[in-house]
């Protein structure tokens, strides 16, 4: 095989990696997305059980205040986490993992088509 078919060979290749990994990237933007959506919900229950704490030493009904420690001790008891079968934690450090493996993915494909056309 001459340079100039191999040149070919390569603009190509990254001609239909490109074209499939434009149709593809919406998967991938999806999923980023949810991921920062987690990560906040985590947040925002964190914020609750501190508010319910503040709450709960200002408010002077017995009543309320007893809702108020009781919603604060289940949220600490019960905090809001989001895993992956309990293995990886969904949040935002997931992310750079994720584009590394579809990175290292992508490249092991490259390599294993130029090996196919050198052959």
């Amino acid at each position: 095989m001459n340079k100039l078919m191999l040149a070919d060979e390569i603009a190509m290749l990254f001609s239909n990696i490109l074209r499939k990994g434009l149709k593809e990237l919406h998967k991938v933007i999806f999923i980023v997305h949810w991921i920062i959506l987690c990560e906040r919900v985590e947040n925002s229950g964190n914020k609750l059980a501190r508010k319910c704490i503040i709450l709960h030493t200002d408010v002077k009904e017995p009543r309320l205040k007893q809702d108020l420690k009781d919603l604060s001790v289940l949220i600490e008891a019960l905090p809001l986490r989001f895993t992956i079968a309990g293995f990886y934690k969904i949040n935002k450090q997931l992310i750079p993992s994720l584009l590394g493996g579809i990175t290292s993915y992508l490249i092991i494909l490259i390599q294993f088509r130029f090996q196919g056309n050198c052959q």
